[in-house]
């Protein structure tokens, strides 16, 4: 989850957060369950996730 401030770009914040993801492999240390992985960005000023997307 990555945080969006004032004059930040939500989707930006997105690309990183999914990038994050699969750069340190988040999840797939469990072998026994499939695992669903979701990047999302919180905006500050709105105070609500403001875009999400499963990885």
């Amino acid at each position: 989850m990555k945080c969006a401030r004032d004059g930040e770009s939500p989707e930006k914040k997105l690309e990183e957060a999914k990038a994050q993801i699969l750069k340190h492999d988040y999840g797939n240390y469990i072998p026994v369950k499939k695992t669903r992985r979701f990047a999302m960005v919180f905006s500050v000023p709105e105070q609500k996730i403001v875009l999400s997307e499963e990885v």
